[in-house]
């Protein structure tokens, strides 16, 4: 499941995470389970997106392994860490995150 830093205060309300698919290689080699998993996992965050609870997220292409990040603008490291675990990809175990405090220096957010 989750992992939060040792600092979890975050002065901004801001929270950068780091998602990890369960596998390697997995979003090249998505099983049909898995597929309709990631697909619940992308409706739940444009929704949070249209909340403004997500500032931008998308994953990292790079070998070996692809991993996703989040940044998040939510009230406490508890509300951070709530989202993470109603994303239906965490809750059927097929990626876990890390959480990390972000002190916002530059943002162009309207919300």
């Amino acid at each position: 499941m989750g992992n939060t830093s040792d600092a979890a205060a975050s002065t901004s309300g801001a929270f950068f995470v780091r998602i990890h698919p369960s596998r390697a290689n997995m979003m090249d080699t998505l099983t049909s389970q898995e597929s309709a998993i990631v697909k619940q996992h992308f409706t739940y965050w444009q929704a949070q997106l249209k909340q403004h609870a997500l500032i931008l997220g998308g994953p990292v292409p790079i070998d070996p392994g692809t991993f996703g990040i989040l940044i998040l603008r939510v009230p406490s490291l508890l509300d951070a860490e709530k989202l993470m675990e109603n994303d239906p990809a965490m809750q059927a175990h097929v990626m876990s995150y890390e959480i990390y405090p972000l002190s916002l220096v530059f943002c162009d957010c309207t919300h």
